[in-house]
């Protein structure tokens, strides 16, 4: 589903009936300079640099990846916080343990991140939490969450993030201030 935010009524979307929402003009001028202004204090690392990266996207570039602060962690998680959302995770059994973790990701001419699956235990469990063993740590991941802070954006540029849905290509292009939520 992709709508503009203001449109949106998160009691009646399911993550079950469409993995796919895209919400247009989700974040205001103000929070994404907010955002921005953080990235810009926050200790980059390239992709080159962070060895279960580097092995899992090979041959994608020298992209970069910095953890969120706590504050802007908590601003994106109170902001985000829809009932839908809610509602798709606790719909899973047995859950034993929450693991959230938000990264921000800066992409130069040529770098990209190959096509992947975000239901990747290994990667998901080696990124949040290295040197932990297998046994210790086991997220599920059920969310992905891609947001665009950028200030201006040319179709030309690239970016473009791109789904697959049984085997069929749908691209998703992101705009100025939009968030993609992807049920996994």
């Amino acid at each position: 589903m992709k709508t503009r935010f203001k449109e949106f009524n998160p009691k009646k979307f399911s993550f079950h009936q469409d993995p796919v929402l895209i919400l247009e003009d989700f974040w205001s001028k103000e929070e994404r300079d907010t955002f921005l202004t953080a990235m810009d204090q926050a200790e980059w690392k390239k992709r080159s640099e962070i060895q279960v990266t580097q092995l899992a996207f090979p041959n994608c570039g020298d992209w970069l990846k910095a953890q969120i602060g706590p504050s802007e962690g908590s601003a994106l998680l109170n902001r985000i916080a829809l009932p839908c959302i809610a509602d798709y995770i606790e719909s899973f059994p047995q859950i034993k343990q929450r693991h959230m973790s938000f990264s921000y990701y800066s992409y130069g001419a040529g770098d990209c991140l190959s096509t992947h699956d975000d239901t990747d235990e290994q990667y998901a469990r080696d990124d949040g939490n290295p040197g932990q063993s297998p046994q210790s740590v086991s997220p599920q991941r059920r969310i992905a969450v891609v947001t665009y802070f950028h200030q201006e954006w040319e179709h030309d540029w690239g970016g473009e993030l791109i789904v697959y849905d049984s085997r069929k290509k749908k691209g998703r292009p992101g705009s100025l201030g939009s968030l993609v939520l992807l049920g996994t």
